[in-house]
Parts: C-alpha cells; sequence; structure tokens
C-alpha cells in the first residue's frame, strides 16, 4: 500500500517588482501512512494556527497551517495569507 501527499505552498514574490502571491505544488509517495503523516506533521510544527483533519481508509485527509504573514497583491488589491496545505491519499 503506498500514499501520496499533495502539498500546496501560498507564499510571497515579487514579480516585475511587484508583490504578488504564488503557489508551490509538490507530490511525495510514501510506503508508510505513519512516515507519510510524520512529514506532515514536521511541517506543520511551529505553526500558529493549525487545523486537521485525519480520515482512515480511503477518505482523503486534509490539512491547513497558517503563518500569520500577510501581504497585498499589488496587481489585484486582495490580501493574501501565507499557507501550508496538505492532501494525504491512499493510492
Amino acid at each position: 500500500m503506498m500514499y501520496k501527499v499533495e502539498f500546496w505552498h501560498t507564499k510571497p514574490i515579487y514579480r516585475k517588482g511587484d508583490l504578488e502571491d504564488t503557489t508551490e505544488y509538490t507530490t511525495i509517495q510514501f510506503s508508510k501512512r505513519k512516515d507519510a503523516k510524520s512529514f506532515i506533521e514536521s511541517k506543520l510544527r511551529g505553526l500558529p494556527d493549525v487545523r486537521r483533519d485525519y480520515h482512515t481508509g480511503n477518505t482523503p485527509s486534509h490539512c491547513v497551517g497558517f503563518t500569520n504573514k500577510k501581504w497585498v497583491n499589488e496587481n489585484s488589491g486582495e490580501t493574501c495569507y501565507e499557507c501550508l496545505r496538505f492532501k494525504l491519499t491512499r493510492i
């Protein structure tokens, strides 16, 4: 049985001198659920606002962590928040 962790990191970036947001996407596979869960928890450790929703079986698990860092996107004017999002699924 293999487990897949999808990881999104929304963070600020400067493009052509303007402060914007970008989202990095990463996929990692683990052979054990315990290893996948410990990877997620190591990334969420120390964050001030964390939400966990773990499930067993075929139901995907979701976790979100916020860093309390926010900025205004200079092109759209919307307020953005830095966050880490995880989705753990069995494959």
